[in-house]
């Protein structure tokens, strides 16, 4: 059985992203009718254990006006525009860039919030967590009318973040360095949004203009 993990409304329609949170169940975005009542098409559905599908449950995703693009996971700094089985049909990538760490502190609060859960579920083995950040931190991924990809990889704790912004045919055509670590951005009409936080936890939006 499929639940409903992430739900996106663009110039596409209503789409909704589902998964069973286990490898062999099937990762759907399914586009649905306007009045949300039912299924009008599927996009995408692939397997997490097919090794040639480019993303991953918990990978980030993105609705762009293109298609779904989607992170590959873990620290690999690959994200694919996917076809209607998860295989790639346009990559964009670097490979000169180096994973961001987890904090120790993190890992601290990470641990913390497994202990609590397994007191909830009723025992299980302790969680081992890696010490890099994911690649792309959810919200990660926009796009903008000019048909350019925006990705703001993450950082590490303290440095400040950066946004790539690549061509449609996977050219990088610049980074451009923000005074926080980026949490999310979104693209609208010409208009970047940027979500991140100060050194106190703050929570921060900036706005920008795209100039062509």
């Amino acid at each position: 059985m499929s639940w409903p993990q992430e739900f996106t409304w663009n110039s596409t329609g209503p789409v909704l992203k589902t998964s069973g949170f286990i490898p062999t169940e099937p990762i759907l975005f399914l586009l649905l009718r306007d009045d949300l009542l039912a299924i009008a098409d599927t996009l995408v559905v692939f397997l997490e254990e097919d090794p040639e599908t480019m993303s991953c449950i918990f990978c980030t995703t993105s609705l762009t006006d293109f298609g779904v693009v989607a992170a590959r996971g873990d620290t690999i700094y690959q994200v694919s525009l996917l076809d209607s089985i998860g295989r790639a049909q346009r990559i964009w990538s670097r490979s000169d860039l180096p994973a961001a760490n987890r904090s120790s502190a993190e890992l601290e609060r990470l641990d913390a919030a497994s202990n609590r859960l397994r007191g909830t579920e009723g025992g299980g083995g302790r969680t081992a967590f890696s010490q890099f950040k994911p690649r792309f931190p959810p919200k990660s991924i926009s796009a903008d009318s000019d048909g350019r990809l925006w990705l703001a990889p993450s950082a590490n704790d303290g440095e400040a973040g950066a946004l790539d912004v690549f061509a449609e045919s996977g050219e990088l055509l610049a980074t451009l360095e923000t005074d926080h670590p980026v949490l999310s951005i979104k693209i609208r009409h010409g208009y970047l949004l940027i979500g991140s936080e100060s050194d106190l936890g703050e929570p921060i939006v900036q706005v920008y203009r795209i100039r062509d």
